[in-house]
């Protein structure tokens, strides 16, 4: 371990996101935030567990993940999700992502008016969306 990522370790954060940039690299983070997992990591001490993992075994964790979601059971068929979104089927990841900005500031259960079960099925399909739009542009 360099001496930087030793003294990364010894340094003290003011939250779990804070440390979750210092001690994991861009690829964890970038599949943290498309697969929405920034709140599995409730305290400081998880975040140090994960980034002491193995890459391989972060890697073998991001693909168990994703492939539960998909496995999961939906409320219906793709294009539902594309009807609460109000998207055309073939909408991009950036279509997407500013969609659901406003959707969540609309719906959002802290805002007057939210709603925390609308707020749950569009991050649901939020998730499902994003990973659709993901694979179509990896095919292409």
């Amino acid at each position: 371990m360099s001496k930087d990522r030793k003294a990364t370790h010894r340094k003290s954060y003011r939250n779990v996101h804070e440390c979750m940039e210092a001690l994991l690299s861009r690829e964890d983070l970038k599949k943290i935030n498309q697969l929405g997992l920034w709140s599995a990591f409730a305290d400081l001490d998880q975040v140090k567990q994960f980034a002491a993992r193995p890459r391989q075994e972060r890697r073998e964790f991001f693909a168990r993940y994703e492939r539960s979601l998909d496995d999961a059971p939906g409320p219906g068929p793709a294009d539902a999700d594309h009807r609460l979104f109000d998207l055309p089927q073939g909408a991009s990841a950036v279509q997407i992502r500013q969609r659901y900005r406003e959707l969540a500031l609309a719906f959002h259960p802290d805002r007057h008016g939210g709603d925390q079960g609308l707020m749950q099925e569009i991050n649901a399909a939020y998730q499902r969306l994003l990973r659709a739009a993901a694979r179509q542009e990896a095919n292409a």
